[in-house]
């Protein structure tokens, strides 16, 4: 058994190439690029379809019903083979998603969740964080994903164009140097999330990960620079789901009463009472 990592490698884009070929089964670089693009196409669709079941659970008039339709797609999705197929069924369950009745007056709650990529990613690792806050009533953002993975450290890093986003902008006020990992993004995004308005961010990371411990000891002072609450959550084989889940309730009634008290102070001011 060979393990193949894809990632650009310190030999550069051939090397990364002669990989990628092992796994897609192609006999010539062309039909190496055409089996990146089309994976880099199935996960830009796929973390969009995501993003709009993020949306959209927050809304949902009838709890679990986003739930049960991407449960759907996760099964199907099974039986599929191709990139067209696949990008096909992905359109099939969008369409399906955005005909989902929900409450049009609704304002939730906006939370991020930055970290490490697989324990943000993965909901084995999170406890499902993504759906129990959605089935809450939160809309959450993730900003790391796997297409932004492909693009920015895979494609652009490996073919040297300029990769940096706002959130690793707004890092370098409180990060001078790259620590490794996804440290930049998470306090970055932390920033991004708190001009935006957000009520709260959940920082996830696994036990002993150096460039997140490096984030969560920055964090306080974004928090305090910005009034935005942040919620860390280390994550290892000892944690328990019923304390997870928890915090994360405990969590999402503080920034709850947080915006209630905004909402207060600004009647107070316009109002007079």
């Amino acid at each position: 058994m060979d393990i193949i990592t894809l990632e650009v490698p310190d030999q550069g884009m051939k090397e990364l190439a002669a990989r990628i070929k092992k796994v897609s089964g192609g006999s010539n670089y062309l039909n190496v690029a055409k089996a990146v693009n089309a994976a880099k196409n199935v996960a830009v669709q796929l973390d969009n379809l995501e993003r709009l079941s993020r949306i959209k659970r927050a809304r949902q008039l009838e709890k679990g019903s986003v739930d049960k339709i991407y449960r759907g797609f996760q099964t199907g999705i099974l039986e599929v083979s191709g990139s067209k197929e696949i990008l096909k069924f992905i359109r099939q369950t969008e369409k399906t998603l955005k005909k989902l009745p929900v409450n049009e007056k609704a304002r939730p709650l906006k939370v991020g969740i930055v970290g490490e990529i697989y324990t943000t990613i993965e909901p084995y690792a999170n406890f499902s964080i993504e759906r129990m806050l959605g089935n809450m009533g939160v809309e959450v953002t993730r900003q790391v994903t796997v297409s932004g993975w492909i693009i920015n450290d895979m494609l652009k890093k490996g073919l040297h164009l300029p990769v940096e986003s706002e959130d690793v902008r707004e890092s370098k006020a409180y990060m001078s140097n790259m620590v490794g990992g996804h440290a930049h993004h998470t306090v970055g995004n932390t920033v991004v999330h708190a001009k935006e308005g957000y009520d709260g961010v959940i920082h996830i990371y696994p036990l002993g990960c150096m460039p997140e411990i490096v984030s969560q000891a920055i964090l306080p002072a974004v928090e305090e620079n910005h009034q935005i609450p942040v919620m860390t959550i280390i994550r290892d084989e000892m944690t328990g789901e019923a304390g997870f889940n928890t915090r994360v309730e405990a969590f999402v009634d503080l920034i709850k009463k947080r915006r209630e008290e905004h909402l207060n102070e600004q009647n107070k001011m316009l109002y007079g009472y």
